[in-house]
């Protein structure tokens, strides 16, 4: 049995893994609670304590930050209408997705409703709302949209399509929740596996089951079913050390690069439809490329402590993500199709629009407690 050093157990009260005594600070989940706390950096997070237990946030992770502010780069880019090679559809949405995972910690049912309704639903709607004005000019004025119109194209079908994601994470939330207490209940003991194995599981029905009526889209619901093994995917690395230490196991980060690199590069030959719960290769091939590109991303990054402009790119994120494609659509209605010209004018348009809301104290808390400190919690 070998014995901790001080600089070990000084490193584990460091990552919240130990208390000042040196006893782990986490343990198994029981059956009816599980750990509440701030999700902007895990180790996993389950455990058996009160619901109320709030963790204090700890500092931000620079190269997560930046790898959010990559992804909604090629995510503007892409809408712009440049279209991008395979390689960069499984970092645009994905990755999102596994960084969802990656700071997610688990709580109770109620405070995930809670708080998903507060930071994903609420912001769904404010930014959908944003073509209010338009549509309700449409049906008074010009009458060329029926009433029933402006409610299906504000959240049913916003117009505001990149929307899309904050109501798909918002159901990820909820089946993650379920199959955690799904696989504690099979076996408290290797529950981490179980739960793998059940997004899996889920995952390939939901492919291959009928999900492409609009309706049914809409919700959100078959798009989080595709996306769930990569969210317990992320939730999964988030033990992994070398994720938040930039300065351990520098030799075996040099070999992630490169193998996830090449793993990454080689897998990534197809395009993705996640908007619509599609993608053109195998279910594996899928998988692997997509976590191969964040775990290339998180290690590379890592070596990097700071990335200014990507780095507040995205902490900015799901503001871009809700503004940018109404400033695209009002660009294209003044004429504005130039693929370079619409890129370089929705940027300069996005600074200052972020900066006018980052002053509403309000609504940016609400935005950068969602994005900022979770992506999601």
């Amino acid at each position: 049995m070998t014995t901790e050093t001080p600089q070990l157990n000084d490193h584990k009260q460091s990552c919240g893994l130990a208390s000042a005594d040196g006893k782990p600070a986490c343990i198994m989940p029981s059956d009816s609670k599980f750990a509440e706390g701030n999700a902007e950096y895990p180790p996993m997070h389950t455990g058996e304590s009160n619901a109320s237990q709030i963790f204090k946030p700890r500092k931000r992770m620079p190269h997560i930050d930046a790898i959010k502010g990559i992804s909604i780069l090629i995510v503007v880019i892409d809408h712009c209408g440049y279209t991008l090679p395979p390689i960069l559809d499984h970092i645009e949405v994905p990755t999102f997705f596994i960084i969802s995972g990656f700071l997610f910690r688990n709580t109770s049912f109620s405070n995930i409703i809670k708080k998903k309704t507060i930071h994903l639903i609420i912001p769904y709607a404010i930014f959908s709302c944003i073509f209010l004005p338009y549509l309700l000019w449409q049906h008074i004025i010009a009458k060329t949209v029926p009433l029933y119109t402006i409610f299906t194209n504000i959240f049913i079908y916003p117009i505001n399509a990149p929307l899309w994601f904050l109501k798909t994470l918002f159901w990820i939330f909820i089946i993650y929740y379920g199959l955690v207490k799904l696989s504690t209940y099979i076996n408290k003991e290797h529950y981490k596996n179980i739960t793998v194995i059940l997004s899996l599981f889920f995952a390939i029905i939901g492919r291959y089951a009928e999900s492409s009526h609009p309706l049914l889209l809409a919700t959100g619901l078959p798009q989080a079913v595709v996306a769930i093994p990569i969210f317990v995917a992320g939730n999964y690395l988030s033990e992994v050390s070398i994720f938040h230490n930039k300065n351990k196991n520098i030799r075996l980060k040099g070999i992630l690069i490169i193998l996830c690199g090449m793993i990454y590069y080689f897998t990534a030959n197809s395009t993705l439809q996640l908007h619509i719960a599609k993608y053109n290769s195998s279910t594996i091939i899928f998988y692997i490329c997509s976590i191969s590109a964040f775990v290339f991303l998180a290690t590379s990054l890592s070596f990097i402590q700071k990335f200014h402009i990507i780095h507040i790119i995205g902490k900015n994120s799901i503001l871009i993500l809700g503004l940018h494609f109404p400033i695209i659509l009002l660009l294209q209605s003044i004429g504005i199709y130039n693929r370079i010209a619409l890129a370089i004018l929705t940027f300069i348009l996005l600074i200052f629009t972020v900066k006018i809301i980052r002053k509403c104290t309000r609504f940016n808390n609400i935005i950068t407690y969602n994005y900022g400190n979770t992506t999601t919690q």
